[in-house]
């Protein structure tokens, strides 16, 4: 089973930060189980309940990196998670493109820009994941995935 451990990018993370950054990215991992099971009303997935055999769990927190979220599945189609990973570190990138520009990107060239980062994945770029994209771009975080045997 593969682990996404995501790390706060600063010191103080406030619960209000740990709070939206876990809401966003099960939006996107229920859009990607609703998108795999060819459910077509997906529009309910904000407040559908997982079953607990495909729902995301949360690891105990390291005594030595308190900022970080040890995120696991047990789902058994690995490939969303693998694409979630994906999800994520295209929200970072983001994320690192916006404050490398001179200028303000607008809200349309953002999007933009994840639509084509998510093509280039062969992640089909629905309205629903491009906007959970562009609101996790905006949260302070690092992501790393650790392959467990």
């Amino acid at each position: 089973m593969n682990k996404i451990v995501i790390h706060s990018k600063d010191e103080r993370f406030t619960l209000s930060d740990l709070s939206e950054l876990c809401y966003n990215i099960n939006n996107i991992y229920k859009i990607l189980v609703f998108n795999k099971e060819k459910k077509k009303t997906i529009r309910y997935y904000y407040k559908a309940k997982l079953p607990e055999k495909d729902a995301l769990f949360v690891d105990k927190i390291s005594k030595f990196s308190p900022f970080s979220l040890e995120i696991s599945s047990a789902i058994t189609y690995g490939d969303i998670l693998q694409t979630l990973v994906t999800i994520i570190g295209i929200a970072i990138a983001i994320r690192y493109s916006r404050t490398n520009f001179d200028r303000r990107l607008l809200k349309g060239e953002i999007k933009e820009e994840i639509r084509i980062k998510l093509r280039e994945k062969n992640i089909e770029p629905t309205e629903e994941i491009v906007v959970e994209v562009e609101k996790l771009s905006r949260r302070k975080i690092r992501i790393e995935e650790i392959k467990e045997e």
